[in-house]
């Protein structure tokens, strides 16, 4: 089984572009902190719907719950074999309330959200329903 949960901030704002058939992927990285002293920096990227809702809802420094796949890439660089790692997302979770779109949720990826009950919140909180496969 290939599934990877994690919780992190963005390093940087996400970055949507189109495949030659018009297909959305987003990607971007995430600093979980493992203690103190230690934070791993791991890749993401989603397609399509959710690509197009990273881009909509999530800014460098959010909080961001991510659920997928996580995939190798191998190349040789300078003559040496390489191996990096992404995961390949296929769900988000709003994990803090810092934006003007007052989401918060303390779920972990998988679950429902918690919304704060205020209009705007509503209102992304239906997007989210309608445009996500789940």
């Amino acid at each position: 089984m290939n599934d990877y949960n994690g919780i992190g901030r963005l390093t940087r704002d996400p970055e949507l572009k189109y495949t030659a058939n018009n297909k959305a992927v987003c990607s971007w990285k995430i600093a979980i902190n493992r203690s103190k002293d230690k934070t791993d920096f791991i890749p993401c990227v989603a397609w399509e719907q959710t690509a197009e809702l990273v881009n909509k809802y999530f800014k460098k420094g959010r909080m961001i719950g991510v659920s997928g796949e996580l995939n190798s890439k191998q190349y040789e660089q300078d003559g040496k074999k390489r191996t990096d790692l992404e995961v390949t997302v296929k769900k988000i979770t709003f994990c803090d309330s810092n934006t003007d779109i007052p989401i918060q949720s303390s779920a972990p990826p998988n679950t429902q959200s918690a919304y704060d009950g205020s209009e705007r919140a509503d209102e992304a909180a239906e997007e989210i329903d309608e445009r996500l496969p789940y």
